[in-house]
């Protein structure tokens, strides 16, 4: 376990981007011989098949270019939305929530992640286009970790109710993934279920 300083910020906002950013660095140091991570809230509950589900979408990062992270979050994974375990979808957006990134990636975020000003929350600092780079990340049709965490620096439990509360999260073991190739995994605006405009996040 690694221990790390950052009560000189009085912005929790800012406390938590820099506890972020020493985690990230930490690894590294601890494991200078890993090439990629995965990150993991302490407030997320992991499916069965979590670990399985990442060592089946590990290789995407060293084969695909294009790819930047391989979450196990789905933003739009409700119940009554996603019932598929074996499918794969390409996305623009960071979801966060248990997500992968290579080791060149994850630098490429701490050469240049501040250090102080800029109020970002880190996920949405993160999501800026100008660190995205035109990337895309691979998530399931159902979510492989589920939020359940009530309340926090920026979450209430009505926020929590409203978007957390009927997320799927997978129940089955061992399922194989279809398509577990760069080039099949499906773009979500390809989705047969219609999107009728895309949401745009600031960069």
């Amino acid at each position: 376990m690694s221990h790390h300083q950052t009560s000189d910020y009085d912005d929790t906002t800012l406390r938590i981007r820099e506890h972020y950013r020493q985690a990230l660095t930490n690894v590294w140091r601890h494991f200078p011989a890993a090439s990629r991570l995965i990150v993991l809230e302490e407030d997320l509950e992991v499916s069965p098949d979590f670990v399985s589900y990442f060592s089946q979408t590990s290789h995407l990062l060293d084969l695909d270019s294009s790819l930047w992270c391989i979450s196990a979050w789905n933003d739009n994974g409700f119940e009554s939305t996603s019932s598929d375990p074996a499918a794969l979808y390409r996305v623009e957006h960071f979801p966060g929530l248990g997500w992968m990134m290579t080791r060149k990636s994850v630098q490429q975020l701490l050469d240049v992640w501040p250090t102080e000003g800029e109020g970002y929350d880190w996920d949405l600092w993160v999501r800026k286009d100008s660190n995205r780079l035109g990337r895309e990340c691979v998530i399931p049709d159902v979510s492989r970790t589920y939020h359940f965490g009530i309340s926090g620096s920026h979450a209430s439990g009505a926020y929590h109710a409203l978007y957390y509360q009927d997320h799927a999260i997978n129940q089955v073991p061992d399922v194989q993934l279809r398509n577990v190739n760069g080039n099949d995994v499906v773009r979500l605006f390809k989705h047969p279920i219609r999107i009728a405009q895309s949401l745009q996040f600031g960069g």
